[in-house]
């Protein structure tokens, strides 16, 4: 074996796989083209000892940013192909040329560029990727890698468990780049020296759900529940405490896609509902919307002029009405402004601050300091940092770091009190796998967050 590419291809055929069938559990994340006999003869492309590399067809460039769409599109091809397992051979069609071999496999899918082994090898793959910390942190288009013997390309799992890994994979001498269902359960991938990695330059899927906001308790179990908008269909949907289950989620209403900014301002009509605001791109006027359906025949035009302004954040009652007052900055100069209820009109509004074009994702979380005031976080674009400010100027002077490493979260809101501490927690989506988080105060640690939610 040639010791530049090290051991690979050491998978025995006695866990060949039974390829006919596998797709029930793989059918959306592999299509049943995919499936093919281990021993099956090539498809289309070409192979050779050595040839010129071709130009990629996709979207990507060799060595640059590529989605997770077209990683698993990538594989998918020569999964079509029926690529046959060869550590001398090289592989040509439209996705370039790469090495007939496991290693080969995931640097074609990953678009690496080229080199004079046509790929990178199991020892040097982890160079353009970063370890996971689990398993169960796997995404599809990253790698279950053993740099001694073999590397497959992570799917899906069979189940909810996690207990057995979907991969496509070129396996060893006599089979052809297939899916597989059945072979890498967890306690053999945990115990065979396998490692979950991910490509340095995957661009990550979309945030399915956005727009997260507390609308208080809704089903009256004593904890307050959310709305969220699915981004790809417009619709509203309620989500309730303790575990906000999508299984158990109610569909609101629809056409939210054209609205941003959304927060909860109390309840304005006297029903004992909290109702929200919002911005419609579509004019640039702010509604109330009634809770508890938000129906949109039924809300109030606030007025218009709102392009420039963003992450409207409620902050507690400032001119005691007994109503939420908001605050928002203006992006065209960086001032944050307080607009005072019960109709939040811009001659009433006023400057409590400047230089807040660098921040996003302002949340109130109530009072912190004991003043009596409502204080919010906010997450500083320069440094990525999340910031604690207090009420009710919210100075920069005063304000207190929380921690670094925000930057792969969004949509951070703020959903009541779980940890009993009497101030309000929040949850975010981090985009870099679509989970939802809830953190606790008083210092909303990363080390004490809770994964309560999926495909956010």
């Amino acid at each position: 074996m040639n010791n530049a590419l090290r051991a690979e291809g050491t998978r025995t055929a006695t866990g060949r796989r039974r390829l006919a069938g596998l797709l029930a559990t793989a059918v959306a994340l592999i299509t049943a083209a995919a499936m093919a006999p281990a021993s099956a003869a090539a498809g289309t492309g070409s192979a050779s000892s050595a040839t010129t590399v071709q130009p990629d067809t996709g979207t990507s460039t060799a060595g640059g940013p590529i989605s997770r769409a077209e990683i698993q599109a990538r594989a998918q091809d020569w999964v079509n192909e029926r690529v046959p397992y060869s550590e001398s051979l090289h592989w040509t069609d439209s996705n370039g040329t790469y090495r007939q071999d496991c290693s080969g496999f995931i640097s074609m899918a990953w678009h690496l560029a080229p080199d004079q082994n046509y790929g990178a090898t199991t020892w040097s793959l982890p160079d353009f990727s970063t370890k996971l910390s689990s398993l169960d942190d796997l995404q599809p288009g990253d790698m279950i890698d053993n740099i001694n013997t073999h590397v497959v390309m992570f799917l899906g799992w069979t189940s909810s468990s996690h207990s057995t890994a979907i991969v496509a994979e070129e396996a060893h001498s006599g089979t052809v780049a297939h899916v597989d269902s059945s072979y890498y359960t967890r306690s053999y991938l945990l115990n065979n020296g396998y490692e979950p990695f991910r490509y340095n330059k995957v661009t990550e899927y979309p945030s399915k759900m956005g727009e997260i906001t507390d609308v208080g308790d809704q089903n009256g179990d004593g904890v307050d529940d959310f709305t969220a908008v699915e981004r790809s269909s417009g619709f509203l949907y309620l989500y309730t405490s303790p575990g906000y289950s999508g299984t158990d989620r109610q569909k609101l209403g629809w056409g939210w896609n054209t609205m941003r900014d959304i927060a909860a301002v109390g309840d304005h009509n006297g029903d004992g509902k909290v109702d929200l605001v919002a911005v419609n791109t579509s004019d640039n006027h702010m509604y109330l919307y009634y809770g508890p359906d938000f129906s949109g025949t039924t809300r109030v035009d606030l007025g218009g002029g709102w392009s420039s302004y963003k992450d409207i954040a409620a902050v507690g009652d400032h001119n005691g009405d007994g109503i939420p007052d908001f605050v928002t900055t203006d992006s065209s100069t960086g001032n944050l402004y307080l607009y005072t209820s019960p109709n939040y009109l811009g001659s009433q509004r006023q400057q409590t601050g400047t230089g807040w074009t660098g921040t996003r994702d302002i949340t109130d979380v109530g009072d912190h300091n004991g003043d009596g005031k409502d204080d919010f976080v906010a997450v500083n674009t320069s440094d990525n940092h999340m910031y604690l400010y207090y009420g009710p100027d919210f100075s920069g002077t005063t304000r207190v770091d929380l921690g670094g490493g925000w930057s792969g979260y969004t949509d951070i809101a703020a959903i009541g009190d779980h940890n009993g501490d009497h101030q309000p927690d929040f949850v975010t989506t981090e985009t870099s796998t679509n989970f939802l988080y809830l953190y606790s105060s008083s210092n909303y640690l990363g080390s004490s967050r809770q994964k309560i939610g999926t495909g956010w």
